[in-house]
């Protein structure tokens, strides 16, 4: 895990994200959601960066020095609230809008050209405070700006078993 990529700014940063929402309390923001018209014109957005030594044996069955095995590899933000744009060496690989749920991003093409030239990868993952979802993900929760669970980079086999359902 990247762990110190985790965090809810609005409690970390000393409150840069703005106060936390209170749970049963009203929407989040007053009046009309971000982007209608007379709605929140500020919107705090944190911006989370991380360099990434990779490992070494990475190198080895994705077609970078030689070896084997088909190799892919995976960014997954295990939660952001609100949304998650995600970066990696500067591209966008993807964007996650639901706060509770993992969003994954194959980030293999990145990956391997840090490989073949034997740098660190750069991370950054841009989270806003408010999101489209953040009007339909209020409810009785603590609303807390950040990645509130941790971060992930992993090698993963090609070919493999993801998400199944087993009926009887």
């Amino acid at each position: 895990p990247l762990a110190s990529l985790d965090g809810e700014w609005a409690v970390k940063e000393g409150g840069a994200g703005g106060e936390p929402g209170g749970m049963l309390a009203s929407f989040v923001w007053r009046g009309l959601p971000p982007g209608q018209h007379g709605g929140v014109r500020r919107n705090p957005t944190a911006v989370f960066r991380r360099s990434v030594a990779l490992p070494e044996d990475w190198a080895t069955g994705v077609g970078v020095r030689g070896g084997g095995g088909a190799q892919a590899f995976t960014l997954t933000v295990h939660g952001a609230d609100a949304c998650v744009y995600a970066y990696v060496d500067g591209e966008l690989v993807g964007y996650g809008a639901d706060s509770r749920l993992p969003s994954e991003f194959d980030v293999t093409s990145q990956v391997r050209m840090a490989l073949a030239e034997c740098r660190p990868l750069r991370l950054a993952l841009v989270v806003p405070r408010l999101a489209a979802g953040s009007y339909l993900e209020d409810q009785d929760m603590w609303n807390l700006s950040g990645l509130h669970r941790g971060v992930t980079l992993a090698r993963v086999p090609v070919v493999a078993i993801g998400d199944y359902n087993v009926t009887p």
